[in-house]
């Protein structure tokens, strides 16, 4: 399945505010990821937080292990992007 370069993840269906973005490292994103956490190109991450308290995870090599990781840790229910559901 090829998922888009960005997902958020829900605890459960009738939440209107993500818990935490799964997301993938592109050549416009790399230079500000790899200097902060070492991210490469085609790399996937997770993240959630707010304002200067953002946790991140990762890198993972697929976005299935990232959703993966975002349900484990966050204990979400639901994964979307603004045009697929997953």
């Amino acid at each position: 399945m090829e998922y888009p370069i960005q997902l958020f993840g829900y605890l459960n269906e009738q939440d209107d505010e993500p818990t935490c973005m799964v997301s993938n490292v592109t050549k416009d994103t790399v230079q500000e990821l790899n200097h902060l956490h070492g991210f490469k190109v085609n790399e996937w991450f997770l993240s959630s937080g707010r304002c200067g308290q953002v946790e991140v995870h990762g890198p993972y090599k697929t976005a299935d292990e990232a959703c993966k990781d975002a349900k484990a840790k966050y204990g979400v229910t639901k994964l979307k992007s603004p045009l697929i559901n997953f």
